[in-house]
């Protein structure tokens, strides 16, 4: 029954990282694909959203070279609530076929979730290889 445990619990913690792994990897790969097309600008907070009572998602409004205004919440939140003052310049980076397709372009924003997932899943990995049980 031990032995048959410690085969669940190598194999679950293997099948977790090579899962957060490829996510982390394909969010990658997706972010670095859709700057090479995107349009870089200044956009400024205009509010924010407060999604589900649990975190708060900036509003930013930015102008397309086109000279359309542009309104987004963005997809990363934070809880508690950043202490950014309402009209602060927020870099902003769009696809210029769909100008609504938009993200504030920070570190946090942009990178941080995709590298920890990808991080997390090589830690996983690494683990179970460096922790084989001696046979």
């Amino acid at each position: 029954m031990d032995g048959m445990i410690q085969f669940i619990s190598a194999h679950l913690t293997n099948l977790v990282g090579v899962l957060f792994f490829g996510i982390g990897a394909f969010r990658l790969v997706s972010q670095y694909i859709f700057l090479k097309s995107a349009i870089a600008t200044v956009g400024h907070l205009k509010g924010w959203n407060q999604d589900r009572e649990f975190l708060w998602k900036p509003i930013v409004v930015f102008t397309t070279n086109e000279g359309r205004k542009i309104e987004f919440i963005s997809d990363v939140g934070s809880n508690p609530r950043p202490t950014w003052e309402i009209d602060r310049p927020v870099k902003v980076v769009y696809d210029p076929a769909k100008p609504e397709k938009a993200y504030v372009y920070s570190f946090f924003y942009f990178w941080l979730l995709p590298i920890c997932f990808f991080a997390l899943g090589l830690a996983f990995m690494l683990h179970e290889v460096a922790w084989q049980p001696q046979e």
